[in-house]
């Protein structure tokens, strides 16, 4: 890698993106493992009272396992949202509260941040290669001082620089 330097910079970018992706993904599985534990206890007792939505909404937070993979599908990937949601917040006005605020912090807050450090650390390697070609390029200064000095002086014959 060390022959093409823009391989070996595209090479650190990504090193240090995937450590903030990495943390990123821990984080919002931390948040939907949280808000699941609290649908499960929450919005499960009203969910299988629901008659007017499809079969699996009355027992997707029948479970923590069910309840991430719903919050899963539909705060990450964005698929199906109301098909659980609308019905619930008909009968129960707070829950759209709930579910709003998980999007809001999901989506919208901390899919923000993971970018933010994505670019952050996508920064620090720019600034880390910045700094690693310009004493590349001082040490190389360096060696042709060294190799050119001797000849300089060999054609300084009268020593009047």
């Amino acid at each position: 890698i060390g022959l093409f330097p823009a391989m070996q910079a595209i090479a650190r970018s990504f090193v240090f993106a995937m450590m903030a992706m990495f943390w990123g993904v821990v984080t919002i599985f931390a948040l939907l493992l949280i808000f699941s534990i609290l649908a499960v206890e929450l919005v499960y007792p009203h969910s299988r009272e629901l008659t007017n939505t499809r079969p699996w909404c009355q027992e997707a937070f029948g479970s923590v396992q069910a309840a991430f993979l719903y919050f899963f599908q539909t705060m990450l990937v964005g698929d199906s949202w109301g098909d659980c949601v609308i019905p619930l917040a008909t009968e129960h006005w707070l829950f759209f509260l709930f579910f709003g605020a998980g999007v809001v912090v999901v989506q919208l807050g901390l899919i923000n941040l993971i970018l933010t450090a994505i670019v952050d650390e996508a920064n620090h390697a720019h600034e880390s290669d910045t700094e690693m070609r310009c004493r590349q390029m001082q040490e190389r200064e360096q060696r042709q001082i060294r190799q050119l000095g001797p000849i300089f002086q060999s054609i300084d014959a009268d020593q009047s620089g």
